[in-house]
């Protein structure tokens, strides 16, 4: 049981490189993203779907666009 998301790439990449016929390294961006690669995406998707419904707003979402990412 993969306990966090640095571990479950880690089984993907061996499980990758464990193939009987492996004719070139798998890319990494076939891998799932990294603990911290996670956490940044959702921090900017959280903050453009702010944006995104304060559309018709006259004021942004108080929000600080360096804290998500």
């Amino acid at each position: 049981m993969t306990l966090n998301m640095s571990e479950g790439r880690g089984e993907v990449w061996s499980r990758r490189m464990d193939r009987k016929k492996v004719t070139k390294t798998p890319e990494f961006k076939s891998l799932s993203p990294s603990k911290e690669a996670f956490e940044n995406n959702t921090k900017q998707a959280h903050i453009q779907t702010a944006i995104w419904k304060s559309t018709l707003n006259t004021e942004p979402p108080a929000l600080d666009p360096v804290e998500f990412g």
